[in-house]
């Protein structure tokens, strides 16, 4: 009899951990929101206008596209300083009608992402879970549009605009490059893959909700601050897997679990966590192929995964602390010790 009360005891707890996992994210009930989603195509005007004149006046009708896609900005005359919009026009408008771009680029892009339902129904799902958490949100207009590969996301409060091109995938004819016109390396093009457009939509519109920083930041207060942006993608959809939330292979994600306790001795040893020296900590941060300080097969931008870390625990701590309360919180030193951090 005393055998069986230690094991039910040793299952009671069993449960209640696993509860304390599934709570510390509660979501909200959004079964009184209806939120369709309807994308707009863009990039079929944009590649359809008749004539350099009637370019410029849907460009006009569009400056987000024509001065943050584009950059119409960019062409300024050396002499006067003023944008010299006319050689702007005329060089999208070459650009266009560029059989390679035509067909190779706006061909394929449409091609392989003709039907975006998924998405729609994907952000539909996003804008209800954030309406249910947030009353003042109002739902953006989404659209797609082509960019020539200078910009592969634009969000704001009433616009979130995906540059399709950069979206292709592996299989693209032309994909995003580097510095020099050089292909991007593998750490950085993963990203540019269908799969990954809504969480670098939500990454990105999560920073609307984290106070502005100090001016001299600490290790501590940049890695919390990553932490935040995908803790927030992962409540608010919770279905995706961490890997397109982190950009790192599931096997990746395994190794840095695996060697959390050397990682986070690392940054103890080397006393980084209240550096504020951005040059001393920014290779723990910055997108790179790898972290070699620490070893050569830890990844880059393994400050954030641990950021990350910190705040799933402290949420386990403060489960009465909503999602936005939390990206509000400024106090990154009381993040950590209340987070009981201790890989």
């Amino acid at each position: 009899m005393q055998r069986v009360s230690i094991v039910l005891v040793c299952l009671l707890g069993l449960v209640a951990c696993d509860n304390q996992e599934a709570n510390f994210r509660p979501m909200p009930d959004i079964s009184g929101i209806d939120i369709p989603v309807t994308i707009e195509r863009l990039e079929d005007e944009l590649m359809n206008q008749p004539s350099p004149e009637a370019l410029s006046r849907w460009l006009d009708a569009n400056t987000v596209v024509r001065d943050l896609m584009w950059g119409r900005t960019n062409y300024q005359d050396p002499n006067t300083g003023e944008i010299d919009s006319a050689f702007f026009i005329e060089s999208l408008w070459e650009v266009t009608q560029f059989p390679a771009f035509k067909d190779s680029v706006y061909g394929q892009a449409k091609e392989v992402l003709v039907d975006l339902s998924d998405i729609e129904s994907q952000l539909s799902l996003v804008f209800r879970r954030l309406k249910a958490q947030d009353p003042n949100f109002t739902p953006p207009a989404v659209k797609t549009v082509l960019s020539g590969f200078a910009r592969d996301i634009y969000v704001s409060d009433t616009l979130w605009l995906i540059s399709v091109e950069n979206f292709i995938g592996p299989q693209a004819y032309y994909r995003p490059q580097g510095p020099g016109n050089q292909p991007l390396p593998h750490y950085l093009a993963i990203r540019y893959q269908r799969d990954y457009i809504v969480p670098m939509l939500l990454k990105s519109y999560a920073q609307k909700y984290i106070p502005f920083e100090d001016a001299t930041p600490s290790f501590l207060d940049q890695i919390l601050r990553f932490g935040k942006l995908y803790e927030f993608t992962k409540s608010v959809l919770p279905e995706l897997p961490d890997s397109l939330i982190v950009r790192y292979p599931q096997s990746v994600i395994g190794d840095v679990e695996d060697n959390m306790q050397t990682i986070w001795s690392h940054f103890i040893e080397n006393e980084l966590l209240y550096n504020t020296q951005y040059y001393e900590y920014r290779g723990y941060i910055d997108e790179a192929p790898g972290v070699p300080a620490i070893g050569n097969k830890c990844p880059g931008r393994v400050g954030r995964y641990v950021g990350w870390q910190i705040l799933q625990e402290y949420r386990k701590q403060q489960p009465e602390e909503d999602l936005l309360s939390v990206m509000k919180n400024p106090q990154s030193q009381r993040i950590l010790q209340t987070s009981q951090f201790k890989p």
